[in-house]
């Protein structure tokens, strides 16, 4: 399995079945996750272009796309925004490794809109047979995940 950009761009081809606007959407809100990722994370030095462009297409331009509204796509975007900042917010505190397990499930969110385009598009029977493959393709394993997050733990105790 490909992965970083061009795997996604494989993944969204194969699942929308080539829609060039369902591709284009699922690349841009990629595109604005990560980027505001890395601003909150401060992993990752950006450039000022890639912070403007991440947030006009978050404000303004793929809420025009016909297919967002179409999708009703709003109220599943804003559900990806509250699992990521509530994982944010148990990570950041003293969380247990019960609560990093469900950290790592509440980062995959971004993932639950890939297949609601999916079903929205082509239906119950075409979610069902794609869903397991768009689940598969989160990059992160738990283990790696979890070490990453307990060596954070550990500086911020120091």
């Amino acid at each position: 399995m490909i992965k970083g950009r061009e795997g996604f761009n494989q993944l969204f081809n194969k699942i929308y079945k080539g829609n060039a606007e369902a591709i284009d959407i699922s690349n841009r809100v990629l595109n604005i996750a990560s980027t505001w990722d890395d601003l909150v994370d401060k992993d990752r030095d950006l450039k000022e272009d890639e912070i403007n462009s991440a947030f006009l297409n978050a404000i303004f331009e793929v809420q025009n796309l016909p297919l967002w509204n179409q999708c009703g796509l709003n109220h599943h975007i804003l559900n990806c925004y509250l699992r990521w900042r509530d994982a944010n917010t148990i990570e950041k505190g003293n969380p247990s490794e019960d609560d990093l397990n469900k950290c790592y499930m509440l980062r995959a969110g971004l993932y639950d809109l890939f297949v609601i385009i999916a079903y929205c598009l082509y239906g119950d029977v075409w979610a069902k047979e794609i869903g397991p493959l768009v689940r598969r393709f989160y990059g992160e394993s738990l283990n790696d995940y979890k070490e990453e997050m307990i060596c954070q733990i550990q500086l911020r105790a120091q």
